[in-house]
Order: structure tokens, then C-alpha cells, then sequence
């Protein structure tokens, strides 16, 4: 077990026999994508439908045969995944998570196989504006390196400020206040694994957007639809619609851990 891990473990245990802890028990919770969650298919079966258990009917689909992600078990703590093949793999989902001047902290229990350099494929993305996107994506790099980051324009963002390895499986969290103001306002946090990553902004700021196309493991590349996609596999995706507190993200992150144990 890894320290994080034994960390909050104990600190959830300590107050005896409490009620199961549940991402809905918090406020705000608009996604929850679990692949261990998912019935009726057989390892290596498209997925059509990944139900959204937030209670908001976001749930993420994709129609297309060929844009089917691959359902996969026995993958992360020998849980499944959904796989995504970075070719053209991608599911939309319902309804806009994320606004302009909103708050938002998303948590992601995913391994990036490899992606080209340069790109920005996306793990969730909200469409924005012709050459502006509001995403959370893993940019990889010439050396292998994967750099988690946000996205807001061609490109420009908050990244981590030091990469992570490819085919490694990671608890992602990205939490900010006030998009439009968020790679200036020193309130955007990237964790690995339940440890901050020192951020620093990039690239071009962001635009005014109202809205659009939503999209899971691609890019939203604004009036062009998907963009780059991404290769690997996502076993959990929650956003919240709020900059959650220290101890709100310590208890989503102690549950996903002890699903996923990344």
C-alpha cells in the first residue's frame, strides 16, 4: 500500500463505524463515470453508453461504431477501464459542466499509453470557441513524458511543472476558481497521486464561451469538432461544479484510491 494511501485510510477509519463514504455525499457532484460500475459487457466490448451515476444524467455515449471506446478488464487494480485507441475513439456526454467564470474541480483515475508531442488530447473537454477549449488533458512530450494541464487556448493553460511516465496508471486532480481568471489567480492546483504539482501558466489566456460540443477523450477543437484523441484508458472521471475545500478532495481521493489504488 502506498503512503498517501495508508495516509487517508486511517484518517477515514478513525471515526469508527461511519456510513461508506460516496462522491454524491459532497456538494456539486455533476459527473461520475466508474468503469467498475458498468454491466452487461465482456472484456473488449464497445461501449455505447458509460452511465453517469451522479444523478444528473450526464451520462457519456457514443453512437458511431468506429468512435466506440473498448471496455477492458482486469486492467487498474484489476478493475476495467474504458480504453480509448487515439485514433478516433471518443463519447459526448449531456450537459455543459463547466462556465467561464465558474469553479470546478475535476478527479480522474486514468493511464495514457502514449500521444503524439505538441497535442493536447483531451480527457474531458468543453467546446469554447473556434481556437479556444476549456479541458483537462495530458500533454505528452518528445522524452515520453506525460504533463498534465489545462487547456484554454491554441494552446495556453496551467501545467504541471513536471512530467509523469506513460502506461502508469495516476489519480488525477484539477481543481480551479474563476476559469476566466485562473492561470493568474493562484488557485489552480494539479495532484498526482494525492501530491500538488508545482503549476505554472502558458500559452495564450482565454476567451468568452457560452457553450457547445462536450467531449471525452478528445479535444474540442471548436467549429472542427474532435481533435486530438486520446490513448489510453479512463476508470474514473468526477467533476464538481465547485473549487472543493482540502478536505473535500482528500475524501474523493481517498475513496478512488481505494478502488483503483493507482
Amino acid at each position: 500500500m502506498n503512503p498517501f494511501r495508508r495516509r487517508i485510510q486511517t484518517a477515514m477509519q478513525s471515526g469508527g463505524g461511519a456510513a461508506a463514504f460516496s462522491p454524491t455525499d459532497i456538494a456539486g457532484l455533476q459527473l461520475w463515470l466508474d468503469a467498475s460500475q458498468i454491466v452487461g459487457l465482456n472484456d473488449g466490448d464497445p461501449v455505447a453508453t458509460w452511465s453517469d451515476l451522479s444523478g444528473n444524467a450526464n451520462n457519456a455515449t457514443q453512437a458511431t461504431a468506429s468512435n466506440k471506446p473498448t471496455y477492458k478488464t482486469n486492467q487498474i487494480n484489476s478493475r476495467p477501464v474504458v480504453r480509448f485507441d487515439g485514433v478516433d475513439d471518443f463519447m459526448t456526454y449531456a450537459n455543459q459542466l463547466f462556465t467561464f467564470t465558474g469553479d470546478a474541480t475535476v478527479f480522474a483515475v486514468l493511464k495514457v499509453a502514449s500521444a503524439p508531442a505538441l497535442y493536447f488530447p483531451a480527457i474531458i473537454s468543453d467546446y469554447t470557441g473556434l481556437t479556444t477549449t476549456c479541458s483537462i488533458c495530458p500533454q505528452t512530450y518528445p522524452n515520453g513524458g506525460v504533463e498534465f494541464c489545462t487547456d484554454v487556448a491554441s494552446p495556453g493553460g496551467v501545467r504541471a511543472n513536471s512530467t509523469d511516465s506513460t502506461a502508469t496508471a495516476y489519480l488525477l486532480t484539477v481543481a480551479w476558481q474563476d476559469w476566466q481568471n485562473h492561470k493568474s489567480n493562484g488557485q489552480t492546483t494539479i495532484r498526482v497521486n494525492g501530491v500538488a504539482k508545482t503549476v505554472a501558466a502558458y500559452g495564450s489566456n482565454p476567451a468568452s464561451f457560452t457553450g457547445g460540443s462536450r467531449f471525452i477523450g478528445t479535444l474540442a477543437n471548436g467549429a472542427y469538432g474532435p481533435a486530438d484523441y486520446l490513448n489510453g484508458d479512463i476508470a474514473a472521471l468526477l467533476v464538481y461544479n465547485a473549487r472543493l475545500s482540502a478536505g473535500d478532495i482528500a475524501l474523493v481521493e481517498t475513496y478512488l484510491d481505494g478502488l483503483y489504488n493507482p
